[in-house]
């Protein structure tokens, strides 16, 4: 087959041998520049929850509103208060799902939770020695 070059502008897809554009939201980070399904999943599930957290505050403060606003009627302050306490446990709830998520795709990207580093820990007796510690002169023998 016969090589093919490229306008400037457009990059060949070896798959399918055509000159296409180069995608402009690649290193973007959006659901554009995603360049696997999981990324995407990741990527919609974190503008979800953001989306729920941004709803709980309101509640919280639709909640707050009722209370303050209740003037001694205690079956309204009642009602604000069990609103602003499930609104509060959602927030909970849509923050640790948040890191349950964010931890689980940097696991799968990166082989570890805290590190970029992937693959197990280098083995004992190729590094520097130890310290332990100052080392004294000897002194008079007691």
């Amino acid at each position: 087959m016969a090589q093919v070059k490229c306008e400037p502008g457009l990059t060949l897809d070896t798959n399918t041998n055509l000159c296409l554009p180069a995608n402009p939201y690649k290193d973007k980070g959006g659901i554009a520049g995603a360049t696997s399904i999981g990324k995407v999943i990741t990527i919609v599930l974190k503008i979800l929850l953001t989306l729920a957290g941004v709803v709980a505050v309101v509640f919280v403060i639709y909640a707050g509103y009722s209370y303050i606003t209740s003037g001694g009627n205690e079956e309204q302050a009642t009602k604000a208060k069990k609103v602003l306490f499930n609104a509060i446990l959602g927030l909970i709830l849509i923050i640790l799902s948040f890191v349950i998520i964010s931890v689980i795709t940097n696991t799968l990207t990166t082989g570890g939770i805290f590190s970029g580093s992937s693959g197990p820990p280098p083995p004992p007796g190729n590094g520097p020695p130890p310290n332990n510690g100052p080392r004294l002169p000897p002194g008079p023998p007691p």
